[in-house]
């Protein structure tokens, strides 16, 4: 019976290791594909909108592996933690639209502002991606 804990332990410890690693491999999968999409110098807003979707699927992807680690307290203490994340977010994200929608009436607010913003939240969200992959178990 002891054996057969000691194996199941070992296998979750080197699933966790290989969602880590798959989770981490994404995020520069994600990031690859946004510059090989803005390389050729067009369509900045359909490739920084792409960015942005595909890192905040891989947001709940993150989100939802660490979840199904936790302790019924340890997933509140994480909800509650990313509502205040989203919080903060919509806050961040309503100063970049601001911001564009300024530039706009200024008479700029061009494509490239706009892709700007976007590839602004994109990097925002991914910068908490990176911190939930870091929490997953190793």
């Amino acid at each position: 019976m002891k054996k057969n804990s000691v194996i199941i332990s070992l296998f979750f410890f080197c699933f966790s290791l290989v969602i880590q690693a798959q989770t981490l491999k994404s995020v520069t999968d994600i990031e690859k594909k946004y510059k090989d999409c803005v390389a050729p110098g067009y369509g900045f807003i359909d490739c920084s909108n792409t960015y942005y979707d595909n890192l905040d699927d891989l947001l709940n992807v993150a989100y939802k592996k660490i979840r199904s680690t936790m302790t019924p307290e340890q997933k509140n203490a994480l909800k509650t933690e990313q509502v205040k994340w989203l919080a903060k977010r919509d806050a961040y994200f309503k100063k970049l639209d601001n911001q564009y929608f300024d530039a706009m009436e200024a008479g700029g607010g061009d494509e490239m502002e706009r892709s700007a913003a976007i590839f602004d939240k994109a990097e925002y969200v991914k910068v908490r991606v990176k911190e939930l992959i870091q929490r997953l178990p190793k």
